[in-house]
């Protein structure tokens, strides 16, 4: 059919996309090359090792450095290095700024020299204050928690002990909309130089390198998977096109949008706190329009609404 016709283009699109990331981000696996060990007709023409210790160096500075000097010459001031960019490579997809050659630099680095004692940090201090407290922001918009501890029926409780297992929620506001998003703890693999170059080579295209780090929605997973599939050649149609998880995310997304279709929306929606009427959903970065605000009492005139207490 056309729609799988399509659905096969698109894949093999994304997979190509896929397999040139996945190549150029491998470098951050790789050493810093031996610049000295050059003959010396090429270390004229190579780049000067960074001041860092090469140890700690992967080939993809060499890489950025390159690329750098390729696009900017001998430019050295910002409108400069833009104009000169631009003529060789319009949108200069590959630039890199001091910023980012300073962090491609100091991150391998901080990161191989974390000692195996070190500890996680769960979540940030002030942001737990703030949901344990029931810290409330009142603006013309009307009032919402900055952020909350949330147990599976949908009730805001405060979570003295640090439990892991209570999520945690930010609440922003833009305009009239609520949006919440779970703030998930400090996982375990990212104390280590594989969790951080994971990271990095996300941040640099290569999207596959988050699969099954509990970051991505169990969609997107999904359609990750059946990129790597095309990739290594499979019958795409022969495959299950969605987990059950991504399912089942689905179901709850369109239960929601029927939930504020059909006016079952809480006083939330014009701002102030109100009911969850869909108690311990979880839509991280979904638009709540009241509908997911947990069981806060309404005290829009307070700094903070009382919460009980789980696990003190």
């Amino acid at each position: 059919s056309v729609l799988s016709a399509n659905k096969k283009v698109y894949l093999q699109g994304l997979a190509t996309y896929l397999a040139f990331f996945q190549a150029y981000t491998a470098y951050l696996d790789q050493p810093y090359p031996n610049k000295s060990a050059a003959s010396s007709a090429s270390a004229k023409t190579s780049t000067p090792a960074p001041k860092t210790s090469l140890s700690s160096l992967t080939a993809f500075v060499d890489v950025a450095n390159q690329i750098s000097q390729f696009l900017y010459g001998a430019a050295t001031q910002a409108t400069d290095k833009n104009t000169a960019a631009f003529a060789k490579m319009n949108p200069p997809l590959f630039a890199f700024n001091y910023d980012d050659m300073r962090a491609l630099k100091i991150i391998p680095y901080l990161a191989k020299s974390l000692p195996q004692t070190t500890k996680n940090i769960l979540w940030p201090e002030h942001i737990v204050q703030a949901a344990n407290e029931g810290i409330v922001i009142n603006t013309s918009q009307g009032s919402s928690p900055i952020a909350y501890f949330r147990t599976p029926l949908g009730t805001a409780v405060k979570n003295t002990t640090n439990d892991p297992t209570i999520p945690l929620f930010i609440c922003m506001r833009n305009g009239q909309n609520l949006f919440e998003e779970e703030l998930i703890a400090q996982p375990d693999w990212l104390n280590s130089w594989a969790g951080v170059s994971n990271i990095l080579k996300a941040c640099f295209g290569d999207f596959s390198a988050l699969l099954g780090l509990q970051i991505l929605d169990p969609c997107m997973e999904t359609l990750i998977n059946m990129v790597i599939a095309t990739q290594q050649g499979q019958d795409i149609s022969t495959m299950q096109t969605s987990s059950d998880a991504c399912t089942s995310l689905i179901a709850t997304w369109k239960q929601s949008q029927v939930a504020i279709s059909s006016g079952a929306v809480a006083s939330g929606a014009s701002g102030a706190l109100g009911q969850a009427t869909v108690p311990g959903a979880n839509l991280p970065g979904a638009n709540l329009s009241g509908t997911q605000l947990p069981n806060l009492p309404s005290l829009p005139n307070n700094p903070a609404v009382q919460l009980p207490v789980v696990g003190g």
